[in-house]
């Protein structure tokens, strides 16, 4: 089950950095109109505040994602298809690197106080694998 779930992480978290996430970091004249749609859909739907208001702190952890952990992420797949030992070591790396930005990203929502707490509860539901599975 394990190698399961970590193949199906590594692999939605690719498309997720790559159509939703990098729209925090890039400029809107570079977004096509469907993808700032799907943005637009999500923020009306969660009201996540980071993805509305992209403050500083967070432009940085998704600058993160998008340089290191985003190559991570094919290397993780890769080496989970053909048994590779050899990424032990990084996904030590990667699973310390995710928890410590994801306490700030969980912090911040659960003190949003213009969530309300069913807001709060789904935010954190969809944030909340990015910890607990690299934590595993």
């Amino acid at each position: 089950i394990s190698k399961s779930l970590f193949v199906g992480y590594f692999a939605s978290h690719i498309p997720a950095t790559v159509l939703i996430d990098s729209q925090v970091i890039l400029p809107k004249k570079y977004i096509p109109e469907s993808l700032n749609k799907v943005l637009s859909w999500y923020t009306k739907t969660t009201k996540d505040p980071l993805m509305i208001n992209k403050p500083f702190w967070f432009k940085a952890f998704v600058g993160m994602e998008v340089a290191l952990q985003f190559p991570f992420f094919f290397a993780a797949l890769h080496a989970l298809r053909n048994d590779g030992n050899w990424i032990r070591i990084p996904s030590i790396a990667y699973s310390a690197h995710a928890c410590t930005i994801m306490v700030p990203i969980l912090g911040s929502i659960l003190c949003e106080g213009s969530l309300t707490l069913a807001d709060k509860a789904k935010l954190f539901g969809i944030y909340f694998p990015y910890f607990g599975i690299p934590l595993w």
